[in-house]
């Protein structure tokens, strides 16, 4: 069984000008905008402040809580100071704008789930839209499954998988879902889940991939 997390929809009102003059002007100008500039994507981990008044629990218990995102790059440049990027963890509908500063975001208000090893979260610069929170389909769904199936311990052990989280987010437009976070078990031995945590994955084309 899988638990499929859904969340409201967001409405895009897109305004339209009609006067001749703007178009015509607006065409003349189109050969001189800058082309846009492409989206990186990178992960990040929640350090809550002050770390110790929050207590874990098994339970979904999500809190709001003040703390910081430390931006992994793994090798690349990190980004500059004063980029503007989207913190964004689909499972519990965290979308939210932020600068960087010295490879961290600070946030004064995250949703912080307080069960163990759900602190992951997507750092996006320049998406290409703002990121909208889907319900992923059912064949998203088992897309998402059969990767995680391959990962690690969990491979060719079908129990593992009971009771997976999924929640998705579409980052340009189509309703599909391009990134998607998890809560399930991650290691599995002597015929039982060992530990449960969170994984991070990105479509890429048709086929969906771990981001570590």
């Amino acid at each position: 069984m899988t638990r499929v997390m859904t969340s409201p929809r967001s409405l895009v009102i897109v305004g339209a000008f009609v006067g001749a003059g703007v178009l015509v002007d607006a065409a003349a100008r189109a050969d001189r905008v800058a082309p846009p500039v492409p989206m990186e994507l990178f992960t990040g981990t929640f350090q809550p402040s002050p770390a110790d008044v929050v207590l874990a629990t098994d339970r979904l218990d999500v809190i709001a809580h003040a703390g910081a995102v430390q931006i992994l790059t793994a090798g690349t440049a990190p980004l500059a100071d004063g980029r503007r990027v989207v913190i964004v963890q689909p499972l519990v509908g965290l979308a939210i704008q932020a600068n960087v500063e010295k490879a961290h975001v600070q946030l004064p208000g995250f949703l912080l789930d307080r069960r163990p090893h759900h602190d992951g979260v997507f750092v996006v610069a320049n998406p290409p839209r703002s990121p909208v929170f889907v319900t992923p389909t059912t064949l998203e769904v088992s897309a998402i499954r059969a990767v995680i199936a391959k990962a690690g311990s969990l491979e060719g052990v079908s129990r593992a998988l009971e009771g997976l989280e999924v929640g998705a987010v579409d980052l340009d437009g189509d309703r599909a879902a391009d990134l998607a976070s998890t809560y399930g078990c991650t290691v599995w031995g002597d015929g039982r889940c060992q530990v449960t945590g969170q994984f991070l994955l990105a479509r890429r084309g048709t086929r969906w991939a771990i981001i570590e």
